[in-house]
């Protein structure tokens, strides 16, 4: 209700995620990926690059997770409440349009590392293949101006990446990731928040989902799907509370497992 209510989303800081080594994971997927590199005129920007991961670039990065499947029998009994809560789906509109100092990230977990380093290094790749056709011809200046621009490029597909490979284990997750980062100190970032979640205090960021560059008329809620155990009193509130406030919103009933 409170989510339905106030049409927002925590996103957590990725140091309170139950794995917490995931970033570390990518930062180790992502260095490899860099060895395809063997110019050594661009041998420095690769070492930038793998300091500013290792660092995070000095930013907090909070993720919200999403599933593209909404009858997942290890979801519902693991995160509602065993199967006595809700899901709630969004329209991938929706969240593409969300608005924020910075912006978001929405992107799918790869699992598993032989795709993971591909992923990497297709980013490689591409980086190396739009220098092969930009540095010929150039003058030194805008040489140098053209290989730190394409590797700022890559290094913040990198950094997302990091934030956006798990394990095999949870394959059967389907997972997508809205991802925001920022800053330590960021004028106008949204702001950091604590909640206590025993034993540990976790840091979150409040996703509003009512914020968009586009797509206005889009209801923020695609569908409610009431899970198989349900208390029937809670059902009864959602089901009013969509009536009156969120009519566009479709009921769906969860069919036992």
């Amino acid at each position: 209700m409170n989510i339905l209510a106030s049409q927002t989303l925590w996103a957590s800081d990725v140091r309170s995620l139950e794995d917490t080594t995931e970033f570390e994971h990518g930062v180790s997927i992502c260095n490899d990926a860099l060895e395809v590199i063997r110019e050594a005129s661009l041998c420095e920007h690769v070492d930038l690059v793998k300091q500013g991961l290792a660092e995070r670039f000095r930013h907090r990065t909070f993720v919200s997770c999403f599933s593209t499947h909404n009858d997942l029998r290890s979801q519902w009994d693991t995160y509602a409440d065993e199967q006595r809560g809700y899901v709630i789906t969004f329209d991938s509109l929706v969240v593409s349009a969300l608005a924020a100092p910075q912006g978001y990230m929405l992107m799918p977990v790869e699992y598993g590392r032989e795709a993971q380093v591909e992923r990497a290094r297709r980013a490689v790749r591409r980086a190396l293949d739009d220098l092969s056709g930009a540095l010929p011809g150039l003058p030194p200046r805008d040489t140098t101006w053209t290989i730190q621009s394409r590797f700022v490029l890559l290094a913040s597909e990198m950094f997302f990446f990091c934030a956006s490979f798990k394990a095999p284990t949870f394959r059967s997750e389907h997972e997508w990731r809205l991802i925001y980062s920022r800053q330590s100190v960021e004028e106008n970032a949204l702001d950091i928040r604590t909640r206590l979640a025993e034993p540990r205090a976790i840091d979150y960021v409040i996703v509003d989902f009512t914020r968009r560059y586009v797509h206005p008329e889009l209801p923020t809620f695609a569908a409610v799907r009431i899970g198989p155990r349900t208390d029937a009193s809670s059902a009864t509130l959602v089901r009013r509370y969509l009536k009156s406030y969120a009519k566009e919103t479709k009921l769906e009933l969860q069919s036992p497992f």
